[in-house]
């Protein structure tokens, strides 16, 4: 309230005072005055109150209006940073589409040796095509970096708006309205949260599909945050052993309605005739709707994923697997120590390193085989051995990127690199392998789901020229028919359905080998607490088809170190590791 009004009461007050005193008797107006200088002193404090709120009010208005001023400027550096991505993923499509144009030409070169220009034109193309790939992605990493800037930034205005928004409320609060803020600060600021993470899963989002999936599970999550919350308070007034049975009983629950939405979904989506990639997206987003925690946690590990810098790829040191302990050999240097000698001349033996690599990088780094084999014709085989997941995620996230968060982008988004793609690839360009010299890929569950997107892609520009994997949900990729396949599967292995598909015809190079009644060789089914998903029981399982049927390596001649006594030389293969980690 103004000095204006404040003098005006004032007045009233002394007009008051001069009429009674006119009237009243000598005790009259005694009792007149204490009583108009209570309602003096009570209009004084009232005016105080009002002259506090408006104080408090003002120094909001102020923030707010501060905090619009960065809003705007973070609209525009987004905008900006938001532009230069999709520039950026575009010329990186554009150079990728270059660099397999390139690839092809030089191996259609390489074919006439006699026409050494012609080779040399399409490696120098090929060279620059990857250097433009290698400057978009680049340029993507470095727009992404600007938004998390603008993010960053917007969230310290935020900050400095609710302090200022604080430090005008301070010494008074003392009405409903205050104690009502205090206990509600936390809801707001766990609300303004999930908004902050709608605006980044909007951001992230590449097809329109995902991105309606992702504005509804945004909306879904803000209303069940409340619902959580109360539940919450509720869970802890009431712990008892009958909560803990609930708890049990509603998680069973979830996880039956969970399978329910699922199989729904897959329905649905068969109906509708989808590709199988786009139905892999429906069923996933229907699952995330069902459980808004369990989409929560996935949106924040894709979320999580892309924003990570590319891994730095460093040449393995052997003093990181050596456990120091003389008395025993640990399984890691047991692994490393066979690896470096193992000499492969079946394809089972591309599933025992495939299991090797997984013990010699453990959960806290990444570690990749890549050997390089001579021909004693002087021809040059590469293979590339990936490992499977490591690392859940879950209570943490450790160092190895062959993680869950990997296994998300390659099964539902595989047009994002994680950091495992771009790891490999880099390790492969490191090794120096040429984009005419064959590259079988290797690997088991989450190495084998990689193996066949590079293979589906291209990635890299090279000649992919094999695939031995195992437990890998691969059957909706649309691998080359002239790339060689082989691919293990249990039947009480679930993981290997993961793309929602339990069996395929074997199609033209493309041979798909079971356990148990499948397996057509009389084997039983592979048990366990993994119900066979397990590098060593694949292992013997394609060991045993082999065999039976030795014809099974035929197609991979090309990657295996035997001495033909007709030649006069001899093979050899070099071992090399790669590591890498977040």
């Amino acid at each position: 309230m103004s000095g204006a009004v404040q003098r005006g009461m004032a007045a009233l007050l002394g007009l008051l005072l001069a009429l009674l005193a006119g009237t009243a008797t000598a005790h009259e107006m005694s009792m007149a005055e204490m009583s108009l200088r209570a309602l003096s002193n009570r209009a004084g404090s009232a005016t105080g109150h009002l002259m506090q709120a408006h104080g408090r009010y003002q120094g909001t208005r102020s923030a707010l209006r501060s905090y619009t001023v960065d809003l705007e400027s973070f609209h525009a550096d987004a905008t900006a940073a938001i532009e230069r991505e999709t520039t950026a993923r575009y010329l990186a499509h554009e150079a990728n589409l270059d660099l397999t144009e390139a690839a092809h030409h030089a191996r259609s070169a390489a074919m006439n040796p006699d026409d050494q220009a012609t080779i040399d034109h399409w490696h120098t193309q090929a060279h620059l095509a990857r250097l433009r790939v290698d400057t978009a992605e680049d340029a993507i990493a470095a727009a992404q970096s600007d938004y998390s800037k603008a993010a960053d930034a917007l969230e310290q205005a935020a900050q400095r708006a609710m302090g200022l928004i604080d430090a005008s409320f301070d010494g008074t609060d003392d009405s409903r309205l205050d104690r009502m803020k205090n206990a509600f600060g936390e809801l707001a600021s766990m609300l303004s949260n999930l908004a902050v993470w709608a605006v980044e899963v909007l951001k992230t989002a590449v097809e329109a599909v995902v991105l309606a999936v992702a504005i509804f599970i945004a909306a879904v999550l803000i209303v069940i945050a409340v619902v959580n919350l109360m539940a919450l308070v509720m869970l802890l007034l009431v712990a008892s052993v009958a909560v803990i049975i609930n708890m049990i009983v509603g998680l069973a629950a979830t996880v039956v309605l969970l399978l329910a939405v699922g199989a729904v979904a897959y329905h649905v989506a068969s109906e509708l005739g989808v590709d199988d990639l786009t139905r892999i997206r429906i069923v996933l987003a229907a699952v995330a709707v069902a459980c808004p925690a369990l989409g929560y946690f996935l949106v924040q590990r894709i979320r999580d994923e892309l924003f990570k810098p590319a891994p730095k790829v460093t040449l393995l040191d052997p003093k990181v697997v050596d456990d120091h302990d003389a008395s025993r050999v640990s399984a890691a240097e047991q692994a490393l120590a066979a690896m470096e000698t193992n000499e492969p001349d079946s394809v089972d033996d591309f599933l025992w390193q495939a299991g090797a690599v997984d013990t010699i990088g453990g959960e806290a780094q990444t570690v990749v085989d890549i050997a390089k084999i001579v021909h004693e014709d002087g021809s040059v085989s590469w293979i590339v051995t990936l490992p499977s997941t490591k690392d859940w995620v879950v209570p943490s996230d450790t160092g190895a990127v062959n993680d869950l968060d990997a296994d998300l982008l390659l099964m539902a988004f595989p047009e994002l690199k994680s950091q495992y793609e771009k790891a490999v690839l880099d390790a492969m360009a490191q090794a120096g392998i040429g984009i005419t010299e064959p590259v079988l890929l290797t690997g088991w569950s989450l190495g084998g789901i990689l193996a066949g997107h590079l293979a589906e892609t291209g990635a890299g520009g090279y000649d992919y020229a094999g695939l031995v994997v195992a437990g890998s949900p691969i059957d909706h990729m649309d691998i080359a028919a002239d790339i060689p396949v082989i691919q293990v599967k249990h039947m009480n292995d679930p993981v290997h359905r993961g793309d929602m598909i339990d069996d395929v015809p074997d199609r033209g190079s493309h041979i798909s080998v079971w356990d148990g009644a499948r397996s057509g060789i009389g084997l039983g089914r592979k048990t366990g607490t993994t119900l066979g998903h397990d590098a060593g029981q694949y292992y013997d399982t394609l060991e045993s088809h082999v065999a039976a049927n030795e014809s099974i390596n035929d197609a991979f001649r090309d990657f295996y170190v035997v001495d033909d006594p007709n030649h006069t030389g001899k093979p050899t293969i070099e071992h090399t590791q790669y590591a890498f980690s977040e």
